[in-house]
Formats: structure tokens, sequence, C-alpha cells
């Protein structure tokens, strides 16, 4: 099987105790889901990451996938420029997407560094086990089948290629579930988030099609797209899911 397995996670970097500062005491089960994944990542030793970011470059009908032959960031924007990420490309995988023909733009981002939807997951991954290639992708305005559909690709290069690949879908959930949050709430917040909690504690993917356009801009989310292309990838494939944990903490 080339595709190992395939995670949901969130993107904090008040997770990282260089940035949070004690903060991040708040959210330890979110820690301990990083951690669990992590762990999880090393027993199966894949030779490759593929991970979608919402904070990549976002085009509307293109999948951004970056070729630079090594991927490099820091947490600078959030006053802990010491911790880095650093991590070689799998530029096979980023080829193979590319003669697929189906939407991905490859190439460079005018902002080479690496952005906090893919650093966060990675500085937990790195931890536990360093030993992979990435491979990372941007999100797109096309529409949801398209979505699925790069997700499939992703998989079929994966076996194409016989790689040994995890898939991370990066993404928050609603940003809007607090009165005295950052971005207020929405009524939409903790139903958006409901239907998420349901769609991975059951892996019932087909429940992605009932949230509309207007419920994700409403509930101020940055992790749906992702999703579908998770569903794309282990579509077909016989999966058992399991929620690690859920926060929201800081509304």
């Amino acid at each position: 099987m080339s595709v190992l397995a395939a995670f949901v996670l969130p993107h904090p970097p008040i997770a990282l105790s260089a940035v949070g500062k004690g903060e991040e005491a708040k959210i330890q089960s979110t820690i301990e889901g990083f951690r669990q994944v992590a762990r999880e990542i090393a027993v199966l030793q894949p030779e490759t990451i593929v991970i979608s970011s919402p904070h990549s470059p976002l085009y509307g009908d293109a999948f951004f996938v970056s070729d630079n032959l090594r991927e490099q960031g820091d947490f600078g924007r959030f006053r802990a420029k010491e911790v880095k990420i650093d991590v070689q490309t799998d530029i096979e995988f980023v080829q193979a997407l590319k003669r697929s023909n189906r939407g991905f733009l490859v190439g460079s981002s005018e902002i080479p560094d690496l952005d906090h939807g893919v650093m966060v997951p990675l500085h937990f991954i790195q931890q536990a086990y360093p030993n992979f290639k990435l491979v990372r992708i941007g999100l797109s305005m096309r529409p949801f089948d398209t979505h699925v559909d790069i997700g499939k690709t992703i998989r079929d290069v994966a076996q194409t290629l016989d790689r040994r690949i995890v898939f991370i879908a990066s993404g928050d959930l609603s940003h809007r579930l607090a009165h005295d949050g950052p971005y207020g709430y929405a009524k939409e917040g903790p139903r958006f988030d409901k239907i998420i909690q349901s769609v991975l504690e059951n892996g019932d993917f087909e429940k992605l099609r009932s949230i509309s356009a207007g419920m994700c801009e409403q509930a101020g989310e940055c992790g749906y797209r992702s999703l579908v292309i998770l569903s794309g990838v282990v579509e077909g494939m016989g999966f058992s899911a399991k929620l690690h944990s859920y926060e929201g903490t800081f509304g």
C-alpha cells in the first residue's frame, strides 16, 4: 500500500513552547494529539509526507506545488526565529504531479519560506521521525469535486512511483467560536465544527458535501479544502477513523 495513512492536523503556532511561552498549557490535548500522530508516523516510516496547507499560495484555478529542492522556514513571524524547519523535497513526486496534467501549478512561491500551516505539523513530526522528504501543496478556489480528484491523483502518483507516503491535511476549524475570541462569534462556527468532528470520528466524508460555501465563510475556517483533498486520497481504501483530540480553547 503506497498511502500508509492520512491525518488532519491543525496549525496553531502557540502549540510550540517557544511561541506559547506557557499559553500552550491550555491546549495540552492538541499537543498530545500532535505527539501521538508523530509517533504513529515514526512507526510507519514513510518515504514522503505530502501536506496541503491553506497558507501556501492559493490560486483560483490551480493547485500550487513547490519545486524548491529544499523547504525551509522559521517561526520568526511568531517571535521564535530560533525554531526552524529544513527538509528535502521529493522532486520526483512533484514532477509526477506536474505530468498528471490535473491542474497542478509547479514552481517556486514569491514567498519561498514555509508557512506555518506546514511548519507546525512538521515541528512535531520531525521530533519523532526526521527521515522523510516533503511535497507541499496549496489549495484552490476550484470546486469540491476537483479537490477530491486532486487527492486521487496524489494517491495514484504514490502507487505509480511505489512511494510510501503519509498525507497530512493541515487546517484549523472555525475561528468564530467565542464572543471574546479574536474573530468573534458566529452561529455557523460551532455547527461547522460539529459536522467536521462527526466526519473525523466516523470517516463519513460524504458529509462534507452538506457544508456550503456560505457556512465555510461564516464559520471562518481554513481546513475544509484540505480535508476534501484527504477524502480523495483515501477514497476506495479500507481505513478506520479516529479523532485524537478537538479543542476550541482560544475561540
